[in-house]
């Protein structure tokens, strides 16, 4: 099954180009697994945290995979 996430109506809207991936029919638990369900080292695959500061502002960081956010 296909489905749009906001993120792919967003890129659609600004008619930038994508590839989407599905890994829902595996074993993926995190995102090294992912990454080796795709075939990608894990430092090209990202995550994205969101994060709310002390002074209640969001920040949004991209990570790769195997990374943590410190």
């Amino acid at each position: 099954m296909t489905f749009k996430t906001n993120v792919m109506r967003f890129l659609d809207k600004a008619k930038v180009e994508y590839k989407s991936h599905c890994y829902t029919n595996t074993n993926a638990v995190c995102g090294i697994d992912v990454a080796n369900v795709l075939n990608q080292n894990s430092k090209q695959v990202f995550k994205t945290l969101v994060t709310v500061g002390g002074t209640n502002k969001y920040y949004v960081f991209l990570v790769p995979v195997a990374d943590e956010l410190d």
